[in-house]
C-alpha cells in the first residue's frame, strides 16, 4: 500500500510509515464454551442477619428514601419552570408561523405545518373543554339532585 508522505518538521528525521496491521487469526470452527455466571443468591447474603440488620440499614434506607424523593422533586420543578417559561414562546411561535407572512417555499411548508399543529391544538382542547363540561354538568346535576 502507498502511503502520503508529508514533510517532517523542522529538526525531527523522517521516519516510513508502520507497516499494515497482520490480520487477526481465525478462530476454530466449532462451538465455544460458554461459561455460567452464576445468579446472586441474596437470601444467602442475609441469613441469620435479620432484625439486626434491618435495624443497622434502616437510617441509611431512610436517607436514600430522602435523597430519592429530593432528586425527584427538583426534576420535577426543572420540567415544570421550563413548561411555564416556555409555553408562551412555543405558542406565540406556532401562531406566528401559521398566520404571519411567508414568502419563500419554506416559509410556506413551515406555515402548512404550524397551521396544522395549531388546528390540532385547538381540537384537542375543544374535546376537552367538551369533557370538563360534561364531567361539571353532571356533578351540577348530582347535587341539585340531592335533599338538603
Amino acid at each position: 500500500m502507498n502511503y502520503p508522505t508529508y514533510p517532517s518538521p523542522p529538526g525531527m528525521p523522517s521516519a516510513p510509515p508502520p507497516p499494515p496491521a497482520p490480520e487477526p487469526a481465525s478462530a476454530p470452527t466449532g462451538r465455544r464454551r460458554r461459561f455460567r455466571v452464576p445468579k446472586p443468591d441474596f437470601d444467602a447474603l442475609f441469613a441469620n442477619k435479620g432484625l439486626l440488620l434491618g435495624l443497622l440499614l434502616f437510617p441509611f434506607l431512610v436517607v436514600v428514601a430522602f435523597l430519592a424523593q429530593f432528586l425527584e422533586l427538583l426534576y420535577y420543578a426543572g420540567w415544570t419552570i421550563y413548561a411555564i417559561v416556555m409555553s408562551p414562546y412555543w405558542s406565540v411561535r406556532a401562531l406566528w408561523r401559521a398566520f404571519g407572512p411567508a414568502t419563500t417555499p419554506q416559509e410556506l411548508t413551515r406555515r402548512a405545518e404550524a397551521r396544522a399543529t395549531v388546528k390540532t391544538t385547538f381540537g384537542c382542547l375543544g374535546i376537552l373543554l367538551i369533557l370538563v363540561a360534561v364531567v361539571l354538568g353532571v356533578m351540577i346535576w348530582i347535587g341539585l339532585k340531592q335533599d338538603v
